[in-house]
Formats: structure tokens, C-alpha cells, sequence
């Protein structure tokens, strides 16, 4: 870091952008409104609409479905703080939780439209074909998990009009909904910056060259920076957009670290985290292969 001190002050200058430009817009204001949602018993109303076809297809309490929406809206790392409140207001258990966290790895759906396909790959339909490869895959996943826990369902009534009466006073509400949305905010831009450190440091001490190999080892590390320098590889375009898919899904140990930092003492596992990512990073970009070698573009 001392002697390379340029390189280290320009990455975390990167880590700054990419959150001030991607993750800040995005993220912060579903954190707050989402902290709203829950103080104001939107989570009761929601598992009362979607209480059958949760149920059915990933056999989920109902209070689950405000986790699965708001992730598939929202994108990650937001899953783990929806986990998180809801197990800490007693309104999932520790097991759902951990099955949770396994299928909600959603990616933020305009992150993937409008900067993988517009901008990195100038190809809106090919951002079309990269959220379908990762959202059915994270489906799929739940879908084998069959995840089966009911025992919140009887405490739903109960539940919203504890949160109605207790949390009737506005600002109080709101400004601890701003309170914990800047915490985590800012827990994300210095775990990225952690990891944006550590890749230029171990891209500096390996001295690769080739760029391919480069964005690869990048991705697994710091998602974002991965894909970056894979936008800048000289493969095809079919080629790219799968690998762009896969590291997507996985996320990158970043990532995880966000995730698992949010939901720090609430006992959720890594290493079934870790074994899910990598079989979404497949499964997806097999879907994506199916996708982007029978259509034109």
C-alpha cells in the first residue's frame, strides 16, 4: 500500500463511484421505505395477497413474500437486510431465514438493464436475456428448497396492529428508518472498498497482463470492478454476456461480505450461501447459453 500508494488511493476513489453512482441511488431509498413498510404492518397485508402462491411454490410462511418482492425489486444486498428486520421482529425463524438467503440472491434489475446491457454491452436485449437467466434460476433454487414454515401464520393479525398501534408516531418511525439506512450504506461502501484494496493489491503482486484472466479473478473478489474490465475484453459478445451472467449470480465475495456483515448475530450460515452462489453462477449461465446462442442479435 505504501509504495503503491497511487494505484490503492485511486481504488478506493473507484469504490466511492461505483457506490456513489450504482448502489447509493438504488439501495438507499428501498431501505427506507422498506423500514416503513415493516413499522406500518405492510408485510401483514402483503402475506395476506400472497399467502397461496408462496405457499405453493416455495412453501414459505406468508410473512416471506415482503422478502422475496422487495429483494426481486430491490436487489442485493437489500435481501439480507428484509431477513434480518423480519427475523429480528420475530416475524420469520432462524431455519426460514437461512433458506431464504439461499434464493433471494436477486441482482438490482436496473443495475442489470440499464448498466450491463445499455451501457456495458450496448445491447438492451441482451440485458433482457441476463435477468431472465438470474431471476429463473434464483426461482428455480426456491423452488427445489421447498421451504416449509408456517409457524408465524397464526400471529399475522396480531403482528399488524401491534405495528399500527406502536408505531403510530410518523417521525419517530422515519427517522429511525433513516438511522439504519445510512448504517448500512455505509457498511457497503467500506466493504467494497475493502475488497477493491485487496484486488488491486493482488493484481499488482501477480502482475497479470491478460485482461480476460484479469476481470475473472476481479469478479470473484468485487463484482462490479469484474464486470468493468470484462466490458473491456476482446471476446464476443455471446461469450461475454454469459460470463457477465455468471458473475453476476454469483455476486462476488464483496458481496457476501455485505450480506453477511448486515446480518451479523442472527446465525445465518456462509458456507450453504457460498455453495448456492456457485451453483446460481452455473445454472444461470447455462440459461443464458440456451438464450443467447438461439436468438440474433
Amino acid at each position: 500500500m505504501l509504495l503503491n500508494s497511487k494505484i490503492i488511493i485511486l481504488s478506493v476513489g473507484n469504490s466511492l463511484e461505483v457506490w456513489k453512482n450504482n448502489l447509493f441511488p438504488t439501495l438507499f431509498p428501498f431501505f427506507i421505505i422498506s423500514n416503513l413498510l415493516i413499522s406500518y404492518g405492510f408485510i401483514e397485508i402483503l402475506a395476506n395477497i400472497f399467502n397461496t402462491p408462496i405457499k405453493h411454490l416455495f412453501k414459505c410462511s406468508p410473512n416471506s413474500s415482503f422478502i422475496i418482492l422487495m429483494s426481486m425489486i430491490s436487489g442485493i444486498p437489500s435481501n439480507a437486510k428484509y431477513i434480518k428486520d423480519l427475523l429480528s421482529e420475530n416475524k420469520i425463524s432462524l431455519k426460514e431465514a437461512n433458506k431464504l438467503i439461499l434464493f433471494t440472491h436477486f441482482s438490482n434489475p436496473l443495475f442489470i438493464l440499464g448498466t450491463i446491457g445499455n451501457i456495458y454491452l450496448n445491447n438492451y436485449k441482451l440485458g433482457i436475456f441476463i435477468l431472465i437467466s438470474h431471476y429463473v434460476t434464483n426461482l428455480i433454487l426456491g423452488i427445489i428448497l421447498r421451504i416449509k414454515d408456517t409457524s408465524q401464520e397464526e400471529k399475522k393479525k396480531n403482528l399488524m396492529l401491534n405495528n399500527l398501534k406502536e408505531n403510530n408516531n410518523f417521525g419517530k418511525v422515519l427517522s429511525k428508518s433513516l438511522n439504519t439506512s445510512i448504517d448500512t450504506i455505509l457498511l457497503i461502501l467500506g466493504v467494497i472498498t475493502f475488497f477493491n484494496i485487496l484486488t488491486t493489491i493482488i493484481s499488482k503482486s501477480l502482475n497479470i497482463k491478460n485482461l480476460l484472466i484479469k476481470s475473472i479473478i476481479t469478479s470473484i473478489f468485487e463484482m462490479t470492478s469484474g464486470l468493468n474490465l470484462l466490458r473491456l475484453t476482446n471476446i464476443s459478445l455471446r461469450l461475454k454476456t454469459i460470463l457477465m451472467t455468471m458473475i453476476i449470480s454469483f455476486g462476488g465475495l464483496s458481496t457476501h461480505m455485505q450480506v453477511i456483515s448486515i446480518l451479523d448475530n442472527k446465525k445465518i450460515r456462509y458456507f450453504p450461501y457460498l455453495i448456492f452462489r456457485i451453483i446460481h453462477a452455473l445454472l444461470s449461465g447455462i440459461i443464458c447459453f440456451i438464450l443467447v446462442y438461439n436468438n440474433t442479435f
